[in-house]
């Protein structure tokens, strides 16, 4: 009761997002808080250049979904959501040895197919590293948001035919949301 208001007064005074998660590592080593520190999500970011772009991305795990925003444009953008297919008997539906996902836009362009790459993508590497790390994050489904600059995307004409996305987008968006998954 008392130390939990004490937790919460004191954390509403912590300006920075780092700060308060060193502070919440440290009130929960302490075990001044309790279980409390379970129910705050804490947010992990990383900084990186794609296409020559500043870009940000930002994953924050709360208990029922994962929240990732990779922006370059400092906005939410195309809003989607993504998870992994399960049966009615909660298994993993699979095509082959592949897990399948289901990919809805849910706010923003439905027609940004690059968005839904990126999302499937997102959905395989969160389940791989959560598996290697144990961690009660691997399963939950994605709500990602996506705001790229348009210039570093291809052209209205190209936007229908995918074989010729940039690998290299592709793979230094991804690398830089590994990275920043890895840190959890």
């Amino acid at each position: 009761g008392v130390i939990i208001k004490q937790c919460l007064k004191y954390f509403q005074s912590v300006n920075s997002t780092q700060t308060l998660i060193l502070h919440i590592t440290n009130f929960s080593s302490l075990g001044l808080c309790g279980n409390w520190t379970a129910m705050v999500p804490i947010t992990l970011s990383r900084n990186g250049v794609v296409n020559g772009e500043k870009t940000q991305v930002l994953i924050t795990t709360f208990a029922d979904r994962v929240f990732i925003l990779v922006s370059q444009l400092d906005k939410i953008g195309t809003l989607l959501e993504g998870q992994r297919d399960v049966s009615a008997n909660s298994q993993p539906v699979t095509l082959g040895k592949e897990s399948t996902y289901s990919i809805d836009v849910v706010l923003g362009n439905r027609e940004d197919m690059f968005a839904r790459v990126v999302v499937r993508q997102m959905l395989e590497l969160v389940k791989k590293i959560g598996d290697e790390k144990k961690a009660a994050w691997a399963d939950l489904p994605l709500l990602v948001g996506i705001s790229m600059k348009t210039k570093n995307r291809e052209s209205e004409s190209q936007k229908s035919d995918f074989s010729h996305i940039s690998q290299f987008t592709l793979q230094h968006l991804l690398g830089l949301f590994e990275d920043c998954l890895r840190d959890s």
